[in-house]
């Protein structure tokens, strides 16, 4: 009997030797990136935990301990071993590899504008989520299975971004503002927003209420766990809305009906009219009434299209105005008028910069043509989404985009979607740009100014 359990003993052991072979596999040349090399760290903290605490646990397992009361025990180390590395191989690593390298300069872009340097990873799903790699683990009950574990990775903050495949193109790089959103709310869990304001509830605890609402023990906190929730989003809204002004509600509107399903869900975000309200209401604040007006005007088009009306403005919750203003004290500079036209200043010269205090509309629409025609622009990713977003409030805008992309597009022999495809494409690669030049520039590169536009 006792070699029966010393057996089971040397399989469970044996089961570690997967992250090992996975460690091995990180080290490949063709992980040799910065956001693998911070997700090889968390895999390596979690196998280092497993081997300090896996010994430890089986040894005290007494050596007369009859099989059949020792298989629950051994059956519950597998379930959570085998779950933490599917999780860590299956769930997130292979699907990181197809998430392109500029997407990440987009969202690090951000997460630097917040002050923060949090680990995260990128990642295909069939959700647009963040998940805390702790909340998993208290989904698996480690806290009380394999509390030895739980204390040594407690602390190990770590953050996977879920997406679907359709936003991981490049040629569709104008939704990405969607996934500022989803590092909007890794900003308010980092730094702990909400629950500034809310004190007596996590997110995690406020969602695994509200995924229980029908316990009648938990009527009492459900109200405010809901609330947690939709705090929650609102901050994401607000801080994404900081960083690239009106493109994050532009988009979600645009795609409205067609993420709703993988990115709404009702009892944890708050009503669209409500959303888009305070969006609108701040884009004002960012003295971008143009801007404002393409959300209004999307607003109506989406309402319409989903077979709802547009409500008069009602703020949700008092607390709004506290996490606005603790999540406006981390955001570096937001992208108002004033800092679009300093960001501009930096980039152009000659006649065209003049323009930018007298004529900044005209400039930024003259920046648009020269952008449809293929010319990269150099410039921070908050007003290259703006410029290719501006103009769109004005009559029958967008058929003449789109009529626009059909003539550049036979140029190339390609359809106009084709082209606009192209576009987001470049778009992406001036994200790239970007990031690249201010490497040189922190390297003692002078950042010249690019040549004046034709």
């Amino acid at each position: 009997m006792p070699y029966s359990i010393d057996r089971e003993k040397a399989n469970l052991t044996g089961e570690l030797r997967p992250f090992k072979d996975f460690l091995s596999e990180l080290d490949s040349d063709i992980y040799k990136f910065d956001y693998f090399d911070n997700f090889r760290q968390i895999v390596e903290t979690v196998y280092v935990a497993f081997q300090k605490t896996i010994e430890g646990r089986l040894a005290s397992f007494p050596p007369g301990l009859l099989p059949e009361e020792a298989s629950g025990e051994f059956s519950d180390l597998r379930s959570i071993l085998t779950a933490v590395y599917n999780f860590l191989y299956i769930t997130t690593f292979k699907n990181m590899t197809s998430v392109p390298r500029e997407l990440y300069y987009l969202t690090d872009s951000f997460l630097e504008k917040c002050s923060l340097s949090p680990t995260y990873v990128l990642s295909l799903g069939e959700q647009i989520e963040v998940t805390d790699f702790r909340w998993f683990l208290q989904k698996l009950q480690v806290e009380t299975v394999y509390p030895e574990f739980w204390e040594l990775i407690k602390n190990q903050k770590f953050y996977l971004v879920k997406f679907t495949r359709r936003l991981a193109y490049r040629g569709r790089s104008i939704d990405w503002p969607l996934i500022i959103h989803e590092m909007g709310h890794i900003v308010d869990l980092d730094k702990g927003i909400v629950k500034k304001v809310v004190p007596n509830f996590d997110y995690y605890t406020a969602f695994q209420i509200l995924r229980r609402q029908d316990d009648p023990l938990l009527k009492e906190q459900y109200p405010i766990a809901q609330k947690v929730a939709k705090l929650s989003e609102y901050v994401a809204d607000f801080l994404s809305t900081q960083y690239v002004a009106g493109a994050f509600g532009w988009r979600f509107l645009s795609e409205y009906l067609t993420v709703k399903g993988i990115f709404e869900e009702p009892l944890t975000h708050p009503d669209l009219n409500k959303r888009i309200a305070e969006m609108i209401d701040q884009i004002n604040k960012l003295d971008l009434p143009e801007v404002a007006k393409i959300i209004e005007q999307t607003l109506e088009t989406t309402l319409k299209d989903a077979g709802k009306k547009r409500v008069a403005y009602q703020r949700e919750f008092p607390e709004l105005d506290r996490v606005f203003d603790e999540s406006r004290k981390l955001m570096g500079s937001a992208s108002t008028r004033e800092e679009i036209r300093r960001i501009l200043h930096s980039r152009l010269k000659g006649s065209l910069a003049g323009s930018i205090d007298t004529d900044l509309p005209k400039l930024l629409t003259k920046l648009q043509e020269s952008f449809f025609q293929g010319r990269p622009l150099v410039v921070e990713p908050s007003v290259l989404f703006l410029i290719y977003m501006y103009g769109l409030e004005k009559p029958n805008a967008e058929q003449k985009r789109q009529e626009t992309f059909g003539m550049y597009g036979k140029r190339l022999k390609k359809s106009g979607s084709e082209f606009e495809e192209l576009i987001q494409e470049l778009l992406a690669d001036c994200i790239k740009l970007y990031e690249v030049h201010k490497s040189y520039v922190a390297l003692g590169a002078p950042d010249a100014a690019p040549a004046q536009l034709s």
